[in-house]
């Protein structure tokens, strides 16, 4: 079986900068019902690709707006706009740790850890796809 300790190494690395820079994204987006403070850089996200066309919600609509409202500290608005918005946020949280721990320790469960939590969370978003009626 080949070494492959280095790649993994390097992937996480890569995983762990897009990781960060989506737990540091929200600080950014500008949603007037939802942002208690100002940021420095004040981007709007785009409305729903699928809820534009189609008049239906997708299963992630209200998702930006849910993650924001945790960030700012309102889960009961967070839980009004997306129930799932608060677990991604976990969820991110959870994968910084998985892809720290990889770049400074080698343990062998870590890889199932992953990949266990990434099924749990795909198992959450169809709950969530079903209890919106998709």
């Amino acid at each position: 079986m080949p070494d492959i300790r280095t790649q993994y190494k390097y992937v996480n690395g890569a995983l762990l900068l897009l990781i960060l820079l989506a737990v540091f994204a929200p600080f950014a987006l500008h949603i007037p019902e939802v942002n208690k403070y100002l940021s420095p850089i004040n981007v709007v996200p785009p409305s729903c690709f699928v809820k534009e066309n189609t008049g239906k919600e997708c299963a992630t609509c209200g998702l930006t707006r849910s993650i924001v409202a945790v960030y700012n500290g309102d889960f009961d608005l967070s839980v009004k706009f997306h129930p799932l918005g608060y677990l991604l946020v976990c969820f991110l949280f959870g994968e910084l740790l998985l892809r720290a721990v990889p770049i400074f320790f080698h343990y062998r469960w870590i890889p199932w850890l992953d990949m266990g939590q990434l099924i749990f969370v795909g198992i959450l978003f169809k709950i969530a796809a079903q209890n919106k009626g998709l």
